[in-house]
């Protein structure tokens, strides 16, 4: 068993890790209590994986990815705020209609009165200082 082990353990603990420890990782802090379970688990399997011969004691590295629990957390929260982020980003809240309030586009007109006569008195002042007619 150690000769297989020595071929193949790496590989098999890699594929144990991202396809079933990855997706226990609690994603919210009700579920982190729950995860002492996992971990208990998880080096109960290690203990018998070393006690067949298939990994050395020294290869630890489903126990030290599960007692990694807290930045597992935190990564798998990060990649779920992203995503959700992520979609409201490209949904359709963006759009918008345009109010006009009666109010405000007859003060925005007298606006535009008052700039236009300002500009007119403008010009008339210049036009007699440079001594140009226009007709």
């Amino acid at each position: 068993m150690s000769m297989f082990g020595a071929e193949c353990s790496a590989a098999c603990l890699q594929a144990l890790i991202n396809n079933c420890l990855s997706s226990a990782v609690p994603s919210t802090r009700s579920e982190l209590v729950g995860f002492s379970l996992v971990v208990m688990v998880v080096e109960e399997l290690q203990s018998k994986l070393v006690g067949f011969g298939f990994i050395s004691e020294d290869d630890r590295a489903l126990v030290d990815y599960v007692k990694n629990v807290d930045s597992l957390f935190a990564n798998k929260r990060c990649v779920q705020l992203l995503d959700e982020a992520r979609k409201l980003l490209v949904s359709d809240i963006h759009n918008t209609v345009e109010v006009i309030h009666r109010n405000c586009l007859i003060l925005s007109m007298q606006l535009c009165i008052t700039t236009a006569t300002d500009l007119k008195s403008e010009l008339h002042v210049r036009v007699i200082q440079y001594g140009v007619i226009l007709m």
